[in-house]
């Protein structure tokens, strides 16, 4: 998949509203999203038939942690996220791909 392609997925999870703004250069949370924020989120995931239970144990086994901070911060918009629960059915399979990137790069 080209770099055009995963974009173009992106910014249609975005409009969907299932990720936050994917056109931004900032790969550090904002101290607004804290961890109990960013619990909220991983919390939102427990319904998915194919990340949900791994979402469960990173909350109820405390295996959480928060993710690591980088060096870029536009200020405008944090890292790219999860934003709500996605279910298979709402999930095309390119879109599938890209919203498994970035859980992955969120855990």
């Amino acid at each position: 998949m080209s770099a055009a392609q995963i974009m173009d997925h992106a910014e249609k999870l975005y409009q969907k509203g299932f990720v936050s703004y994917p056109r931004t250069e900032t790969n550090k949370f904002p101290s607004s999203m804290n961890d109990g924020v960013l619990k909220n989120l991983i919390q939102l995931q427990f319904g998915n038939q194919e990340w949900g239970q791994y979402a469960q144990e990173l909350i109820n086994n405390n295996k959480y942690q928060h993710p690591r901070s980088g060096t870029q911060n536009d200020e405008a918009h944090p890292p790219i996220h999860p934003t709500k629960g996605i279910s298979r059915q709402e999930c095309e399979s390119d879109h599938k791909q890209i919203e498994n990137l970035m859980r992955n790069l969120f855990q």
